[in-house]
């Protein structure tokens, strides 16, 4: 990774000198594992080549919990409440920022030890495939689908509808709620 392209991207997430110092050493040690840096949920929010185009749909106290949730503190979350209280929108948002940072990823499988042949998964599981599919890999796609880092540096197949295949061999799947829907896959949310 150049020092140019590690102080633009410390320029656009107001990095503090110790932590350029710190990407500094990962480039030189080897240790660099990222394609390009990703940048925070807040950027991923507000940018225009992520979501930024969307600001108006995500209310100030969700875009709070989505900047908290992903973050790097958490490694699950488990959303509660009544009908309208955005579970399902956190869930997706936070499901787009997690393809988001392994998109950043030089090489997935390979952080993940998995065989580079592997395809890594990512699903959206309901009572029946169906439910799935309208229920939350249909949003998810949407947004996807006008997002201009997803179209542009990170773009889907376009020909296959059914599921989202993207570079590295990463895969976003509808599947139903039965036992064996997932088996054998490498899921990674």
């Amino acid at each position: 990774m150049s020092k140019i392209t590690l102080k633009a991207f410390a320029e656009k997430e107001g990095l503090s000198k110790g932590k350029i110092k710190e990407l500094h050493h990962l480039a030189e040690a080897g240790d660099w594992k990222y394609k390009h840096p990703p940048v925070s949920m807040k950027v991923f929010l507000e940018n225009p080549l992520y979501l930024g185009w969307n600001k108006e749909s995500v209310y100030p106290k969700v875009r709070e919990i989505l900047i908290e949730l992903n973050s790097g503190d958490y490694y699950e979350a488990v959303l509660t409440g009544g009908i309208g209280v955005a579970k399902t929108t956190i869930a997706i948002y936070s499901t787009l920022f997690q393809l988001y940072l392994l998109s950043c990823l030089e090489n997935p499988q390979k952080e993940y030890v998995l065989d580079p042949a592997s395809e890594i998964v990512i699903i959206f599981q309901n009572i029946n495939k169906e439910k799935a599919i309208n229920a939350d890999f249909n949003r998810f796609k949407s947004l996807v689908e006008k997002t201009p880092y997803f179209n542009n540096i990170f773009p889907p197949q376009k020909s296959i509808q059914s599921e989202l295949i993207f570079p590295n061999n990463i895969v976003v799947r509808p599947v139903s709620g039965a036992i064996s829907a997932t088996m054998g896959e490498n899921i990674y949310g």
